[in-house]
């Protein structure tokens, strides 16, 4: 009788770990959709701290589209990922586009500072989210944007602030373009 019980506890274990391969594997393979403007929240209000030390917010921004990328210096993939968006920007910010770079590193500047500086073509914004949330090593709460589970993510807000698109993993330019351009009011 014990037996019974032992194969049915390995079975479903075998198909958890099985289902588990499957939803990573498909995961890497997903196509990412812009949300349509009427399943779009409100503005996300998250504040940084800049390298200045000044708080400033995306409302600042309003009327670009922004790409804000949640990454960590320590992370490979999301330095893989910096010179994509900082090539993004430069080739659409005349057309309206901006980057956000919010580190969720728990030195905060004090690791950036030194990173930045060995990183002198980033032109972007980056900052250190003020209102997060730690949840555990990797999982983040930000306000607005809701939980990071994995680093990078990278989110694009509409004109209006609003989540429109969310990107889990490395990007790559071509990741993104086609959400940007067509949130810029633009076609391929």
């Amino acid at each position: 009788m014990r037996w019974r019980f032992w194969i049915l506890m390995t079975l479903v274990i075998a198909v958890a770990a099985v289902g588990s391969l499957y939803g990573f594997i498909r995961l890497g393979k997903r196509t990412y959709e812009l949300l349509p403007p009427q399943r779009r929240g409100a503005p996300v209000s998250l504040r940084w701290i800049d390298a200045a030390g000044s708080i400033t917010g995306f409302e600042r921004l309003r009327g670009k589209v922004l790409a804000v990328d949640v990454w960590a210096s320590w992370c490979g993939p999301c330095i893989t990922s910096l010179p994509q968006l900082n090539a993004l920007r430069q080739e659409l910010e005349p057309r309206g586009f901006e980057v956000v770079g919010l580190s969720v590193d728990e030195d905060g500047w004090e690791t950036l500072r030194p990173f930045l500086a060995q990183r002198p073509w980033l032109q972007y914004r980056v900052g250190t989210p003020l209102d997060s949330a730690r949840l555990h090593d990797t999982l983040s709460y930000l306000p607005g944007l809701g939980a990071v589970a994995a680093l990078p993510t990278t989110f694009l807000l509409d004109q209006h602030g609003r989540v429109a698109y969310k990107h889990v993993g490395m990007l790559t330019a071509s990741d993104l373009r086609p959400s940007i351009l067509q949130l810029l009011g633009e076609t391929d």
